[in-house]
């Protein structure tokens, strides 16, 4: 599916963003990045409000230290000394505090550890008329003292756990095929998704940074929902208790705000991997029967099943939004779904997405790294953009469960968490017979739909996905949709959507669970409606991480 297709670039402000080569503010601890990079990302934890990872980055810096600051801007920096694993720089941000607005202009110092990470030192800030004033103070000479002494690496916290995905033995036939399938082979069941962590509310920064793109207004009138479709429910708290996300996160964490939506577009291009290029764990490679693209499932006795999916992309020059109100939908109807979600993304909003990760509704599917075509990149690229992908989602889970919410709820947090995601969702629906060999050997199921909810354009009305997709629906459906903040009034279907199809009997699965639960119908090439409709992305977006 594509995130953003051409037609849709104008309607959209373009905004220019000339500041840092990445967003790496929550991105776990890299070797190698130098002192600077290590007092951005700093900051843009706490633009973030990703204070783990602030804690991390500055050591003996506080939790509650950082959930008091509301807004920060864009940090300036020069190196002014450099030596002996100590670096000083000039540091000018403003910030706010406590609801009153600050601005820090003076030194600060940052230390490299033996793994090569930098991190700041605490108690190391000093306002200083100028740098060799600070390079004489005491509290200099203590740091470097300190550093030629103490050089040491960071801690890490990464559980193993025996991976846990579904896995699926049955033939896919093309549709021709339909007709005179022998049916479905026995499948083992998918493995359910489960529950989270405590980390502050995540937000995009909320000034000085750049223009972003805000959620249309123009919402569909409850005049275009005809009357055979039933009125939405109102949204309350869903029934039984998903022990360890309740734990982890409060009600009002987990709603969210419509600021999530935000869109940052034409940013410095970042192709930074994660910390780890590898995952630990992983699935064995598929059949070769499952190297097509796998469109929709006939459940065993034609049971009415659907599966819901959401598309989380991200390019290298931008970052996307989360839909708080989606994903509030979903929870208070007690709706599973699959998001399908790029491992940019996942860097770039760890705490929605460890949410996403914990909660038993959902399952996360992988989207390419930074939405790159498939049937474009080649070689190394390629199996990067798969590859990397799945060792983010390997480094948020591990981060999830060293949580002390997650501790405190024992082996089972972890063995209700897949290890790695089983499925994957070419982005563009673009793939040929090497991309998909290429997905199959990392173990995943490729994954497409039948049923499109056109929720990029914006003047998709709630009313037309409600018509489209209830005049399409069939048992074993599967919808792609986006929850990036991309999807124009998608929530607002949702909401009529899942009651009126529970009205008619449908039963929302996971994508994993749809997968076990029947024959899997899919075809040699990857396409939205009809086979060849994708194949001018290739001349529209290229490699299609830009």
């Amino acid at each position: 599916m594509v995130c953003l297709e051409l037609r849709l670039v104008t309607r959209w402000r373009t905004v220019v963003l000339g500041v840092l080569a990445s967003l790496g503010g929550m991105m776990p601890l890299v070797a190698d990045e130098g002192p600077s990079v290590a007092v951005e990302r700093f900051y843009h934890a706490l633009q973030g409000k990703d204070c783990i990872e602030a804690v991390r980055l500055r050591p003996g810096y506080r939790e509650n230290q950082c959930r008091r600051i509301s807004e920060v801007g864009i940090p300036e920096t020069t190196v002014q000394h450099s030596g002996n694993h100590v670096a000083v720089m000039r540091l000018k941000v403003g910030y706010r505090l406590d609801g009153v607005a600050n601005t820090f202009d003076g030194y600060v110092t940052t230390l490299e550890r033996k793994s090569g990470v930098w991190t700041i030192a605490e108690g190391s800030y000093r306002v200083a008329p100028n740098v060799e004033a600070y390079l004489q103070s005491p509290e200099f000479t203590r740091l470097r003292t300190f550093t030629a002494r103490t050089m040491g690496t960071l801690p890490t916290t990464m559980p193993k756990t025996a991976p846990e995905v579904p896995h699926v033995l049955s033939q896919s036939p093309t549709p021709a095929d339909i007709a005179t399938s022998r049916g479905a082979v026995p499948t083992r069941p998918p493995v359910g998704k489960p529950a989270p962590t405590s980390l502050p509310h995540h937000r995009l920064p909320l000034h000085d940074l750049a223009k972003v793109v805000e959620p249309s207004q123009d919402i569909a009138m409850a005049s275009e929902l005809t009357p055979a479709f039933s009125s939405p429910p109102a949204l309350e708290p869903r029934p039984g208790a998903h022990s360890l996300l309740d734990a982890c996160w409060g009600p009002e964490e987990l709603r969210g705000t419509s600021a999530d939506r935000k869109i940052f577009l034409n940013l410095t291009a970042t192709y930074t991997p994660p910390a780890r290029v590898q995952p630990r764990q992983s699935s064995p490679p598929l059949p070769e029967s499952f190297a097509r693209s796998i469109r929709y499932v006939i459940p065993r006795g034609n049971e009415k099943l659907i599966a819901l999916t959401f598309d989380l992309c991200e390019k290298a020059t931008e970052v996307t939004g989360y839909d708080a109100e989606l994903i509030n939908v979903l929870r208070a109807q007690d709706t599973k779904a699959t998001f399908f979600a790029g491992g940019k993304w996942l860097r770039t909003h760890p705490e929605k997405a460890m949410q996403l990760i914990a909660d038993s509704l959902f399952e996360i599917g992988n989207h390419t790294w930074t939405h790159g075509n498939l049937r474009i990149l080649r070689g190394q690229e390629l199996l990067e953009q798969i590859h990397w992908t799945q060792a983010q989602y390997e480094l948020l889970r591990e981060r999830l469960l060293a949580l002390p919410c997650a501790v405190a709820a024992g082996p089972a947090a972890a063995a209700n968490i897949p290890a790695v995601p089983a499925a994957f969702r070419f982005p563009y629906g673009a793939c040929d017979a090497q991309a998909l060999n290429a997905v199959t050997k990392a173990g995943l199921y490729p994954i497409q739909w039948n049923i499109v909810a056109g929720d990029p354009d914006r003047d998709q009305s709630a009313g037309r996905i409600i018509h489209s997709i209830l005049s399409q629906i069939r048992p074993g459906s599967i919808v792609v949709a986006h929850a990036n903040g991309r999807g124009w009034h998608t929530a607002e279907a949702l909401s009529t959507l899942i009651p009126e199809l529970r009205a008619r009997g449908y039963r929302f699965v996971t994508v994993s669970e749809l997968l076990s639960a029947g024959q899997p119908i899919a075809v040699e090439s990857c396409y939205e409606n009809r086979p060849g409709d994708t194949l001018r992305y290739d001349q529209m977006f290229g490699r299609g991480m830009e």
